[in-house]
Formats: structure tokens, sequence, C-alpha cells
């Protein structure tokens, strides 16, 4: 007799996603309900995304939620909004890692920190604001958000990662290089004098990484550091 195959387990609907919170799911919408902070997980190792196998449409974090945590909606291909509440103070590493379908985003003033690669991946992003109070963005958070049109970066945000618009070809302008604060981000294609506007203070590893058209530079007094790599491929 032919062995029979063994039945896949069923999608959870239901369960804890950290010591005060849990979600539940119910035609496409992920509910997560309760007080503090969400779990941080890992495709690698650590606690795993209880909700991975799921087919998310859109998201509900519910008011006195605290955290959205490390990949905590990663890879939901499917997910096209998603409502954050003013009780969330911190967006975790990857945590729309792939989510191409998510298209826009608003982000809470409460929001003071965005891990690294919390965008990453999210083609179909075509606008975003940083709100007032972020003091840190991580590295690559908007690597490969190749329909990102426009972005508003705060004053506050005194940290930006390495790679941050890293594939964002959208974001350049008809030199094809764009300057947002402290960092100037180049991008393949059209080649350009460029001039980093005073006030500068840093330019990040890789900052014109395969740039190989660029002509010509100029670097005011203010920056005090160039890193690793930051003309390579020019």
């Amino acid at each position: 007799n032919p062995t029979a195959t063994p039945a896949e387990p069923p999608v959870p609907t239901s369960g804890t996603c950290g010591e005060n919170l849990t979600w539940k799911i119910e035609d496409g919408v992920l509910t997560i309900s309760g007080t503090g902070a969400m779990t941080d997980y890992s495709p690698i190792q650590g606690p795993q995304l209880p909700w991975a196998a799921a087919k998310i449409k859109s998201v509900v974090i519910e008011s006195s939620v605290t955290s959205i945590g490390d990949f905590a909606f990663a890879g939901q291909v499917g997910l096209t909004s998603i409502t954050i509440p003013d009780s969330v103070t911190s967006i975790g590493d990857y945590a729309f890692y792939n989510c191409s379908s998510l298209a826009s985003i608003a982000i809470p003033n409460s929001i003071t920190s965005i891990g690294q690669g919390a965008f990453s991946g999210c083609s179909s992003l075509t606008s975003i604001t940083i709100p007032d109070g972020v003091t840190s963005i991580g590295s690559n958070i908007f690597y490969g958000c190749s329909s990102l049109k426009s972005i508003t970066i705060p004053d506050s945000v005194t940290t930006i990662g390495e790679g941050v618009f890293y594939h964002c070809t959208g974001l350049a302008d008809d030199k094809g290089f764009v300057i947002v604060r402290n960092m100037l981000c180049g991008y393949f294609g059209k080649g350009a004098d460029v001039a980093v506007p005073t006030g500068v203070t840093k330019i990040d590893m890789g900052a014109f990484q395969g740039c190989s058209s660029l002509v010509s530079i100029a670097i005011p007094d203010s920056v005090t550091s160039i890193g690793q790599g930051a003309f390579s491929g020019c």
C-alpha cells in the first residue's frame, strides 16, 4: 500500500506575541492587542514568527502596544496597510522586510527609533515621513525601495546608517544623486558634478560606490570623516 502523505499542520490563527500581547487573524486582518512590547523575532535563531505562514492583507496594532518587534511582518508580500497607534515608540530591525505590496505607511510621532532594514525590499513604497523625535535611522532601512519618490527626515535625526537608500532609484534627481541631511547618497546611472553641502559631517561607507560617471566632488570643511569604500568603483 502506498504511504499516505502526512497532512500539513494547520496555520495558527491566534496566540501570544509578547509578555502581555496577543494576536489573532480573521479574513486576512492581523490584530495585535494588549499592553507592552512585541517579541523580537528571528528567521535564524530565537523566537520564530508565529504568523509567518499566514496570508496577511492588513495589520491593526491596538493602543497600548509599545513596539513593533524585529522581523514582525517580514515576507508578508500581500500586506497593503497597517495601523500603528501613538503608543508605539520603536520599529524593530527588518520589521517590514520584503513587504512588497505595502505602498504607504503612516509613522506616528511617538516613534523615536527605526531599526536597520526596517523597510528594505518594500518595492511598492512611494513616500514616507520620518516624524520629529526619531534620532536614529538604521542601516539599509530603505534598501531596494525602488518606488520611493519622496522622503522627509527631521532635524532630530543625528544618526543615519550605511546603505540607507541603496537601490532607491526613484529618489535620484536629474543628476542621479539625492542629498539627505547629514549624508549624501549616490545612485547608478547619470553622472554629475556634486557639491556636498556645508553642515554635512560624515560621508558614510560606500556612499558613492559604483558611481562610475562621477566627474567631480566638492567636500566642505565640516566633513570630519569619510567611510571605507566611499568612492569605490568611481
